[in-house]
């Protein structure tokens, strides 16, 4: 995991050195609507480099946070050559679940000919993503090379904060729909199809690779 790492800390210093004022705005659309809106006036929202390679920090840092997760829970603090294939299937099922919740809301924007909430709805969950990178990315390298005391103690400190910014986007979210005068059975049912079910998912997968 140490050339991911490296990887990932390289890719977080080339963003801040090259874009140092996007990647503030990035961050400071996380708390602030009016930043958020202001970005998606402009173009390149999701394809500038910047947003792509914090996108990148995303996967690979979640994918190891879970990776170190599911070695706690299956009882074993170790780095084998099944770890890392468990690594590389974590990163498949998120991006799986990226491509899925891009598609599907693609079609809802054409049937619904509403494609501004849509647009408006992937960036919330983009920015969201990407400052959970940003904080699992060293709670992770922590987990990863301190002793097992303290890294077990870390996972529950990750698993809480990614609770946390999840319970903050969807409640953003709802408050976005209720500006957008979006039904609430919608919402529910996203809820249901697009939150729920990825984790519901993602735990059975968890629970299969550590057997």
């Amino acid at each position: 995991m140490v050339i991911v790492f490296l990887l990932l800390f390289f890719i977080l210093a080339w963003v801040r050195n090259e874009y140092p004022k996007r990647y503030a705005r990035l961050i400071k659309s996380f708390v602030s609507q009016q930043s958020m809106f202001q970005i998606m006036r402009e173009e390149l929202v999701y394809s500038h480099r910047a947003s792509i390679a914090l996108t990148l920090v995303f996967v690979l840092s979640a994918s190891i946070f879970l990776t170190l997760t599911g070695m706690f829970f299956g009882y074993s603090w170790s780095f084998d050559s099944e770890k890392y294939m468990q690594f590389f299937i974590w990163v498949g099922f998120i991006l799986s679940v990226y491509l899925v919740r891009w598609i599907i809301s693609g079609l809802l924007a054409f049937l619904l000919n509403d494609s501004i909430y849509i647009r408006t709805h992937l960036f919330l969950i983009s920015i969201n993503n990407k400052v959970i990178g940003l904080v699992l990315l060293p709670l992770s390298l922590l987990a990863a090379y301190l002793s097992v005391n303290v890294g077990e103690k870390i996972i529950y400190l990750g698993l809480f904060t990614w609770a946390s910014i999840l319970f903050y986007r969807i409640i953003r979210e709802l408050f976005l729909s209720k500006e957008f005068k979006i039904p609430q059975l919608y919402f529910i049912l996203y809820l249901c199809a697009f939150e729920i079910s990825p984790i519901i998912v993602g735990l059975k997968l968890g629970e299969i690779l550590n057997k």
